[in-house]
């Protein structure tokens, strides 16, 4: 995570409920994603697992939706 208390969504957008937030130093892999929004403004949603516990509590292994933007790659 590139910034601090980010939703973990249970589908790819604001209207969706929040899991639980996470925080710089959480990991996940992505396993693919989804673009919605307008033209002007695109979002990208991506469908991850939690590699680790998050520092919020989500267990290790949970499936959920986090925005793309403020994803990091390595």
């Amino acid at each position: 995570m590139t910034v601090n208390g980010v939703n973990f969504r249970t589908g790819p957008g604001t209207g969706y409920a929040s899991k639980g937030l996470l925080y710089k130093g959480d990991t996940y892999v992505a396993h693919c994603g989804v673009r919605k929004g307008t033209a002007a403004h695109p979002q990208a949603w991506l469908y991850a697992k939690l590699s680790h516990r998050s520092k919020s509590g989500l267990a290790s292994g949970t499936w959920g939706w986090v925005r793309g933007g403020f994803a990091v790659s390595r």
